[in-house]
């Protein structure tokens, strides 16, 4: 995304904003919402994820079907294709938990397709305990900088996050 801000001259709105900052009012208060509400437990943790997912996608959907330029339509294609493995990733751990997610946003029918597709095309990595569907955040954070670029490709397709500020991040975790 920070290449199509660039190359047409678009303000960056996190530009002097770091991690959890905006000068948006109402993102403030949301991103105080959903860290309040995720912080209580690993399941309240994923369920939450599986939600802003579910709201990005409605979001992706929305911003891009007036699109008319094929650096837009690519970005915009791998940010929903990153949302999509990223609730499938988010609800299979919760599955794995005993846990059922029910839709927030997302009709049941959607989901459930969403989750279909994702599931066949397989999100893969290697982890510390072998192969595993969905490795967590600390799981790439400890197998390192490949798993999590390996994930990040997965989950983007062609590689969006994984260049020196996605590993320095990373850094931080190991």
């Amino acid at each position: 995304m920070k290449e199509i801000i660039d190359e047409y001259s678009l303000g960056d709105p996190a530009k002097g904003h770091g991690h959890g900052e905006f000068s948006n009012s109402d993102l403030k208060k949301l991103y105080s919402d959903l860290l309040k509400h995720g912080s209580s437990s690993e399941v309240d943790a994923l369920s939450t994820s599986a939600m802003v997912e579910e709201f990005d996608i409605l979001e992706i959907r929305k911003h891009t079907s007036n699109l008319n330029k094929d650096d837009y339509i690519s970005a915009y294609g791998k940010l929903m294709t990153g949302s999509q493995n990223h609730l499938e990733i988010f609800t299979s751990k919760l599955r794995e938990k005993g846990v059922e997610y029910t839709p927030v946003y997302l009709s049941q029918q959607d989901y459930n397709q969403i989750i279909a597709a994702m599931t066949a095309m397989g999100t893969t990595a290697t982890t510390a305990t072998g192969t595993s569907k969905a490795p967590t955040f600390g799981e790439m954070a400890v197998n390192g900088k490949q798993t999590y670029e390996s994930s990040c490709i997965n989950c983007h397709g062609e590689s969006l996050s994984t260049g020196p500020g996605s590993t320095a991040a990373l850094s931080k975790y190991k």
